[in-house]
């Protein structure tokens, strides 16, 4: 069976020290790896934070660079999140350019179940909590409209149950 190139998400635990970041990505460029997305946050404890990095490789180059994470000094935990364990959403923010056809635009931002934060008369900004597809499936739907900016967050996860 051939190796096929996939999305895979990798949660770290790391201290909250200077320079974390860093070692991280270095563990990427070593193996020209690119991130697509990272989430950092702090957890209860302010002395740590949860890391989510978003790449797309081959299984058997993901499974080293988890190997490689594990082994870096500020971090405690490194693994590939497992889908069926968890909750995914991601976020996403979508200026667009208010001209004709806004009742139409309106619908659609309804239909994805999406909330107007920000309104001027020239503009507005819309905000998607979903999936990954579905948020890809709204910009296609809006795509005759002029969007002007779009900010993603890329996936937040969290393990469903204690």
């Amino acid at each position: 069976m051939k190796d096929v190139e996939k999305k895979y998400t990798i949660v770290l635990l790391s201290r909250n020290r200077p320079g974390v970041l860093v070692r991280i990505a270095l563990v990427f460029s070593r193996v020209s790896f690119n991130i697509e997305a990272i989430n950092v946050s702090p957890i209860k404890d302010k002395n740590y934070s949860k890391f989510m990095i978003s790449a797309k490789g081959y299984e058997k180059d993901i499974t080293q660079i988890v190997k490689s994470l594990k082994s870096l000094v500020d971090i405690l935990d490194a693994k590939i999140h497992n889908r069926e364990d968890a909750v995914e959403i991601n976020l996403a923010l979508i200026k667009v350019q208010i001209e004709e056809g806004r009742t139409d635009l309106l619908q659609i931002i309804e239909h994805f179940k999406g909330k107007i934060i920000d309104m001027t008369k020239e503009s507005l900004i819309v905000q998607i909590c979903h999936t990954e597809n579905r948020i890809n499936s709204f910009l296609n739907m809006i795509s005759k409209y002029k969007v002007k900016e779009v900010v993603r967050t890329g996936k937040l996860t969290m393990n469903r149950g204690l």
